[in-house]
């Protein structure tokens, strides 16, 4: 299973920007994952902290699958639908 490919440069610390995700990963470190998505850190951190988005530790680093995403993002999809206005009705 591949989680994320870095630069091979032992001396530099890995970073969001430095993973490059491969068209069909699995699971990735947190904010390498929500780029993917295009999510900023502070708010992928209240949806962890509501509920609406599952992540797992490995050692000390949190990680994210692809599968939680998606479902993070049609589920935030399905509740603003539902919010949505209808439109207004034309008086008769």
């Amino acid at each position: 299973m591949v989680i994320a490919v870095h630069p091979s440069d032992p001396s530099s610390k890995p970073t969001a920007d430095h993973y490059q995700l491969p068209d069909n990963w699995h699971s990735a470190p947190l904010t390498a994952g929500i780029k993917e998505f295009g999510l900023k850190l502070t708010y992928t951190y209240e949806l962890m902290r509501e509920g609406k988005l599952r992540t797992f530790k490995i050692g000390r680093r949190r990680m994210v699958t692809r599968e939680a995403l998606i479902e993070c993002v049609r589920n935030a999809e399905q509740e603003s639908n539902g919010r949505a206005r209808s439109p207004a009705k034309k008086a008769a």
